[in-house]
């Protein structure tokens, strides 16, 4: 199990572009105009470009004056037992095609789930294997390596969290698949964003009655601060990815909630 809490809320400075990651003072629920452009870019431009499309096209119309002068004075004392931690309320989910989904929550952030071209890793070389070869099964085939990666998306387009799981598997159509954790990892983005993650862990695991085998990671992730009732709450959702594998050597992504 791997923990860690990270506050970075020491200075408000307006003219830092990391600042949205924060928090608004009230929900912000996403129009289904804004959704559809959202939808449209997540679609058809490339992962490594979207964050850049998605800033230029919320950044249009919300501002950091959403940071109102209530919040910027409360946030310089901080303490971990002064945050509330509220599980994200998803307000819609769209599957944009098998491996690819976003879901949509109520406080206008979005996290989308998406498979990332990777290089195949040849079994006998994978050190970083979760489990060895088993003699016994001596599969003909082995998959590409596939990597399932979730990003998770303030209302203003910054990417302020990814999670990701990358492994293959061995196959020989006749037998249960043998599955490889490659790598998995997460890692958060933006100086001032406040976040947190719970009970992470990777894992390997195989199902003999159906014959399929899994690689996924998990996490209960936590971010952004929003000043409510006189008392701060951050937002909570339990992130899972991966991939499962038939015995034909079929695979599909692993989408928490999805």
């Amino acid at each position: 199990m791997k923990k860690f809490i990270s506050f970075f809320l020491t200075v408000i400075m307006i003219s830092l572009p990391v600042i949205p990651s924060m928090a608004t003072t009230t929900t912000t629920t996403l129009s289904r105009n804004k959704k559809n452009s959202i939808e449209k870019i997540i679609t058809n431009t490339p992962y490594e470009q979207r964050e850049d499309s998605l800033k230029n096209l919320l950044n249009s119309t919300n501002k950091t004056a959403n940071i109102t002068s209530s919040l910027k004075s409360n946030t310089s004392n901080v303490n971990e037992e002064d945050i509330t931690y509220i599980e994200a309320q998803v307000d819609e989910v769209v599957d944009i095609d098998e491996d690819t989904s976003i879901v949509f929550f109520a406080s206008g952030d979005f996290l989308v789930y998406d498979t990332v071209n990777t290089v195949d890793v040849p079994v006998m070389s994978n050190m970083c294997a979760a489990n060895s070869i088993n003699a016994n099964k001596k599969a003909s085939s082995n998959t590409s390596t596939v990597k399932s990666v979730a990003s998770a998306y303030n209302v203003l387009g910054y990417v302020v969290l990814e999670v990701w799981a990358e492994g293959y598997f061995s196959y020989n159509g006749s037998s249960t698949p043998t599955p490889y954790m490659v790598d998995y990892d997460y890692a958060k983005y933006g100086v001032l964003n406040a976040w947190n993650v719970d009970n992470w862990k990777g894992s390997t695991s195989t199902n003999d009655s159906n014959k399929t085998a899994q690689f996924k990671a998990s996490g209960t992730f936590g971010w952004g601060l929003t000043w409510q009732d006189n008392h701060w709450n951050m937002q909570t959702y339990t992130i899972t990815v991966g991939y499962k594998c038939t015995k034909a050597g079929k695979t599909q992504s692993i989408k928490s909630g999805i």
